[in-house]
């Protein structure tokens, strides 16, 4: 995972979670982040949302628990059972990450909308569950219930 060395799209850890921010130059206001799935990083869902919204700012977030080769959103016990303090405890914080993202980055999170993939859509659900109003759009690809 090699960090690039441009402005855009260079790897961030200026806030809470490390993440690459890629600002068009004809940037609408939209804004997507990005939440990857397990044992990748942040870059995996860059391609698809630059299809699918080409002149919006991008967030691409890294998970902080690492697994593997890559990283995930929070412990898991099994692959279909997860560690409830670690989703909460993650939850709040990307959460706080994203207000800040928003303050530091200038971004209307009124036209924001998360993109998670699997793990990263667990998140993105766990935050629309435990943080209501925070999220007012959202696509989640192979999400799964994790919140006992």
């Amino acid at each position: 995972m090699i960090e690039e060395t441009s402005q855009d799209g260079a790897l961030r850890r200026d806030l809470a979670f490390s993440y690459r921010l890629y600002s068009p130059a004809d940037s609408t206001g939209e804004c997507l982040f990005l939440l990857h799935g397990s044992g990748v990083d942040e870059t995996t869902l860059v391609p698809l949302a630059r299809e699918i919204a080409p002149r919006a700012k991008l967030i691409a977030v890294r998970g902080r628990i690492v697994q593997e080769d890559g990283f995930r959103w929070f412990a898991r016990i099994t692959p279909t059972r997860f560690e409830q303090h670690s989703i909460r405890t993650e939850t709040d914080a990307f959460a706080g990450f994203v207000a800040d993202a928003a303050t530091r980055h200038h971004l209307d999170l009124s036209r924001a909308t998360f993109l998670g993939y699997s793990n990263g859509a667990n998140l993105v659900s766990s935050l629309m569950l435990l943080h209501p109003g925070l999220v007012e759009r959202a696509a989640l690809l192979r999400p799964m219930p994790v919140l006992d």
